[in-house]
């Protein structure tokens, strides 16, 4: 999988519910921004979840990822250390860090800003279009599941089992979260 390549962006405004609503394993996804639109820099997306909505442990080796938390909480585990993540919390994620995530309220939303863009399709691909700007009803949007693995190869994602996070440098610090 390429990234874009950077081409010269062009001013955009934007606001809540005007990007691309998708299903996306269970939970709700607006592509807020993406490659075209940033020059390929970085791509923003904003996702929310039921409790329970998670990411198995990976490492990304081509993106950087910051999420912010906007309502609800999320609990990061990062290189083994976990941390509770209210709103407001931001969690920046440099490239080969493992991680993972769950939605530990009702629902959560945050923020996604992907840096350099092009991981927003690894979304697209494993998605289906949104016919409403809510949540799948429980246990819809999960198609793409079964391909996981082989969508997270192709866009350069390793998914680790559960309890392997190597490394222990740059974990959460206290206060952080």
């Amino acid at each position: 999988m390429s990234h874009p390549t950077a081409v010269a962006a062009r001013p955009l405004v934007t606001g809540r519910g005007r990007g691309e609503p998708i299903w996306h394993l269970g939970s709700l996804v607006e592509i807020v921004l993406s490659g075209p639109d940033t020059g390929g820099a970085f791509a923003l997306v904003e996702t929310e979840g039921r409790a329970g909505m998670q990411a198995p442990v990976h490492v990304h080796s081509r993106e950087e990822e910051t999420f912010q938390v906007l309502e609800g909480e999320v609990a990061f585990t990062v290189e083994g250390a976990t941390a509770v993540a209210g709103p407001g919390t931001v969690v920046h994620l440099p490239r080969g860090v493992p991680h993972s995530f769950r939605v530990i309220s009702p629902t959560a939303r945050f923020q996604n800003l992907i840096s350099p863009a092009g991981f927003e399709n690894f979304f697209r691909e494993l998605s289906e279009p949104a016919p409403e700007r809510a949540l799948p009803p429980e246990g819809q949007g999960m198609e793409g599941l079964e391909r996981l693995s082989e969508v997270c190869a192709r866009f350069g994602v390793e998914l680790l089992p559960g309890d392997r996070h190597p490394g222990s440098a740059g974990a959460l610090r206290a206060g952080e979260a």
